[in-house]
């Protein structure tokens, strides 16, 4: 749930809207952020009284009462995947950074080597520099006992995503 969070907040928001506004134009760009606002309040609103009249406060638990235990598992289903994706898109990312920071510090060459992913060649220790770091990224998080415990953690999300957004801003 955190990394989808945050990768929501990531992705569509201080990556995709400056390239959205540039390509529509501020006063259209302006009118599809508020467009998308709406229909987010609305969706909530929704979501909000459906868990009212169904006394569920698990998105699931209210899916499975009002559409029945096939949409359940489907929804399911759709969480994981996109979980999945949002992971695999995070080491990607992680790839691009630590490979272009591991290039400003000069331990690696990318330009002279072929194929700089292939795990198995021992000069290409940067993957498991990438690996190492998801790894301790993402223990902390999963070692939880309870989605409740990702109140404390929420906040290194929030601060990570306005850093971003500031260093696209002044960049």
């Amino acid at each position: 749930a955190y990394f989808t969070l945050l990768s929501t907040a990531y992705g569509a928001v201080v990556l995709s809207l400056p390239y959205l506004i540039s390509l529509t134009g501020i006063i259209l760009g302006w009118i599809i952020i508020i467009v998308n606002g709406l229909i987010n309040l609305w969706s909530l609103h929704v979501l909000a009284k459906v868990s009212i009249k169904t006394h569920t406060t698990q998105f699931s638990d209210a899916v499975e009462k009002t559409l029945g235990k096939r949409w359940a598992v489907l929804l399911s289903l759709v969480i994981i995947g996109y979980c999945l994706g949002t992971i695999i898109s995070y080491f990607i990312t992680l790839n691009q950074f630590v490979v272009a920071f591991l290039e400003s510090l000069t331990l690696i060459n990318t330009q002279q080597e072929n194929d700089w992913i292939d795990p198995s060649s021992t000069s290409y220790y940067h993957t498991y520099i990438i690996i190492a770091l998801m790894a301790l990224a993402c223990y902390p998080v999963s070692a939880m006992k309870s989605l409740s415990s990702l109140r404390f953690v929420s906040l290194f999300g929030c601060i990570a995503v306005l850093y971003v957004f500031l260093v696209v801003v002044i960049e």
